[in-house]
Formats: C-alpha cells, sequence, structure tokens
C-alpha cells in the first residue's frame, strides 16, 4: 500500500529555470506558431523525463494572466498552431499536459506576452527633394486581410553625423500618406538626408494593426541645393 501510495503522488514537476516557451514563423495572420515545452523531471530516477508524454491545448483570452488560461480552440491540440482573424486582440496561449501512466499528470499554461495583432508593412511610393533642403516622401501602409490601413506615419530624417529633425505624424487617408520635411541643423550644404518612416499603428480597427517599429521603412533622398 505505502508503495502505490507512492506512485500516486503528483512527481511530475515543470522546471521555471527552463520554461516553456512559444516561437513563431512571424507576425500576423495564417503564421504558424509552435510550443516547445521546456524542461520537466519526475523525482524518480527509475521514470527518466523522456519517458513523459506532452499533450496541448491552444487558448485564446482576452486576459494575459497566467493564471486564466482561457478557451479552448477547438482542434488546437498539436504542439503546432497557425493564427486567424478570431485571434485579433487575443493573447494566445498554450496549456501543456506532462503525463506518465504512473504518475499524476502535471499543467503548465505558457502565453504570449502581447495581444495578437495584423502585421503592418510599410512601402516607399516616391521620394525626391521639390526644393532646397527639403524632403518629401510618399508612403503606403498595409495590414494583412484589410482593403486600406488607417492610423498615422511620420518620418525622421538625420545627417552622417546623426543630428536630425522629425515631420508631424501625417494622418494615413486610403493607407497612403505624403510626409514633407523641412532639413534644418544639418550644416550649410548638406548633400543627402537619412529616413526612417514609422508607422505609428492604429485605434481606427479596432486597434488590432500592430505598429511594427522593428520593420521601419530606411531610405536616404539627395537634397536639392538651390
Amino acid at each position: 500500500m505505502h508503495q502505490n501510495a507512492a506512485l500516486e503522488r503528483p512527481q511530475i514537476t515543470y522546471n521555471a529555470n527552463h520554461p516553456a516557451f512559444i516561437t513563431s514563423s512571424g507576425t500576423g495572420i495564417n503564421k504558424l506558431r509552435s510550443i516547445l515545452p521546456g524542461l520537466w523531471s519526475t523525482g524518480d530516477s527509475l521514470i527518466p523525463a523522456s519517458a513523459l508524454t506532452f499533450t496541448y491545448q491552444w487558448n485564446r483570452s482576452d486576459d494575459n494572466r497566467l493564471g486564466v488560461p482561457g478557451r479552448p480552440i477547438v482542434g488546437a491540440t498539436s504542439s503546432t498552431y497557425r493564427t486567424s482573424e478570431a485571434d485579433l486582440k487575443q493573447f494566445i496561449g498554450v496549456t501543456i499536459t506532462a503525463s506518465h501512466p504512473l504518475l499524476k499528470p502535471v499543467t503548465q499554461v505558457v502565453k504570449e506576452g502581447g495581444a495578437f495583432r495584423r502585421d503592418s508593412a510599410i512601402r516607399v511610393l516616391a521620394k525626391r527633394s521639390p526644393r532646397k533642403q527639403t524632403v518629401e516622401i510618399k508612403v503606403r501602409v498595409s495590414a494583412d486581410g484589410l482593403p486600406y490601413t488607417s492610423g498615422r506615419v511620420e518620418v525622421l530624417c538625420t545627417n552622417k553625423r546623426r543630428a536630425g529633425v522629425s515631420s508631424r505624424p501625417v494622418k494615413l487617408k486610403r493607407g497612403k500618406a505624403t510626409l514633407t520635411v523641412k532639413i534644418k541643423g544639418f550644416g550649410k550644404r548638406p548633400k543627402r538626408a537619412y529616413c526612417n518612416v514609422e508607422y505609428a499603428g492604429t485605434a481606427d480597427t479596432r486597434g488590432d494593426v500592430e505598429p511594427n517599429p522593428l520593420r521601419n521603412k530606411s531610405i536616404s533622398v539627395k537634397l536639392k541645393q538651390k
């Protein structure tokens, strides 16, 4: 009886120092998520961790607390999951269950750090210097699953010494905007400006478009001298 009681005790342990985590093939809709279960142990030398079986249930929730696993996504029970429109503004997570025939199963919830949003991309349609020490840039911002993207864009232009000037944020119209910057503080006759266009995100499409500052568009513009 004593031996059976010992085997029935919950001996599977999740190692928080080597946690499970979610990897991604990219941001946006229809991108693949994968779960790596992390390190687990059994507390019994006769039952190695390699003998454990893992099952998965992907969830979505509007609460990012780990104690709230969220609503199970129907059919999402493998180690991978492909995102969809239904995930917008939700926190994607996974409930991992580690089990063994002789031990009590143990579960662990893992979540992504931020709410899921559409991916965004910036495309430069035209760039020029229409008059002396002035930069004009026309851009289009797109987001997966939307015909047009709203929100605001702005541009920061610098010289080689990193002195810089920026434009005021400009509101997108049908996904497009024209940004104009008057170059000042670059010296007497700057020949070129190095500009970085940034999409600041939007609340107009229910806040579901990713600002994506890591994908700013960087370009250089030859400045008109006269």
